[in-house]
């Protein structure tokens, strides 16, 4: 009698065990896809800064600093929204009016060259180049590498068919669980009605299992989804305006006014970005929390900066800039939001 419990016993703990494997190949698949779709929406970026008119103006007059400024921003606002990849860009330039020339390396944080080209990332690097040309004349270039994060060690690039582990897992918790059954049955003599009770409990549990998978993947394809509405939508930030401008916390809040977003910072400074409100909301890593229907709200600004608001006859969002309050008045449709972000 216990020699055959010890079977049963084996039959579950391999079952489990290649449920566990299971989970873990699924894991890594879902990471390496979402870094997949990382460092497309990171290569379109870069681009399309290396190929905007303002990105050429600063090559002509040779206005280093600003450039390595520029894709510094770059690297940091994309490292906020994705920690898992590794950036490293160097950018040469060549004077059009002399022979200097710079080479700059700008990388992420704990990143170098060094480290994303070690022989155990140089499988993972990805790397792409822009070449800079006016007339036909060449001014250098500008490159980028990217692979997954160091700070990731036990991460390894999968590839192949996903489904396919998933697959056999099932097939052999499947096998383990019928023979732990047979062996019940004719060993112990156990009642068919306690078989088929077994049996269906874990038919139900591999649906579930299932469902499990299909949800994640759904919530996957989503997030995939989200990223190149956002991608698209920077570039065409890009392409209708000619300067740079930063979306970091110091931007406190937007206004449109046809045909321009107006952009608002802490410091006083404000600029007009050609695009709409539903353009610059699903597009850079702010969270925005819409007032009115031609006004946006950075959320963190809210929490981090003491933003007041009111309500007796109508409700009012007051805003500190430079020492001086600006009233923004918030709609109808919008306040239950807000008081949320207040609460």
């Amino acid at each position: 009698m216990p020699v055959y419990k010890n079977h049963i016993w084996i039959s579950v703990s391999v079952a489990v065990f290649v449920a566990i494997i299971n989970i873990v190949i699924y894991s890594v698949s879902a990471t390496h896809n979402e870094i997949t779709v990382s460092k497309g929406v990171f290569t379109g970026i870069m681009r399309s800064m290396a190929t905007s008119s303002t990105f050429m103006d600063d090559v002509y007059t040779f206005r280093v600093e600003h450039i390595g400024r520029n894709i510094q921003d770059l690297i940091t606002m994309f490292e906020k929204n994705n920690s898992s990849l590794g950036i490293c860009v160097t950018a040469e330039i060549r004077s059009f009016n002399s022979d200097d020339k710079v080479t700059n390396t700008y990388c992420s944080q704990n990143e170098s060259m060094i480290a994303l080209m070690s022989e155990n990332r140089r499988n993972d690097l990805v790397s792409g180049e822009e070449r800079i040309r006016i007339g036909q004349k060449e001014l250098g270039h500008v490159s980028w590498f990217l692979a997954p994060s160091k700070v990731r060690p036990l991460f390894r690039k999968n590839s192949g068919d996903y489904s396919i582990p998933f697959i056999y897992a099932c097939i052999e918790i499947l096998f383990f669980l019928l023979l732990s059954r047979i062996i019940r049955t004719y060993i112990f003599k156990t009642s068919p009605d306690e078989d088929t009770h077994q049996n269906q409990t874990a038919m139900t549990q591999l649906h579930q299992e299932k469902e499990e998978i299909i949800t994640e993947n759904n919530l996957l394809a989503e997030h995939i989804a989200q990223l190149q509405l956002q991608l698209s939508n920077i570039t065409k930030i890009t392409e209708h305006n000619k300067r740079h401008f930063a979306i970091n916390g110091d931007l406190l809040y937007a206004q449109y006014s046809h045909p321009y977003t107006n952009l608002y910072y802490a410091s006083g400074k404000y600029l007009k970005v050609r695009c709409s409100l539903a353009i610059l909301e699903n597009s850079f890593p702010i969270r925005w929390i819409r007032i009115n229907r031609s006004c946006v709200v950075n959320s963190q600004a809210i929490r981090e900066r003491g933003i007041e608001y009111k309500s007796d006859k109508k409700s009012t969002l007051i805003i500190q800039i430079k020492n001086k309050p600006v009233e923004l008045e918030v709609g109808k449709n919008y306040e239950e939001q807000l008081v949320q972000v207040f609460s």
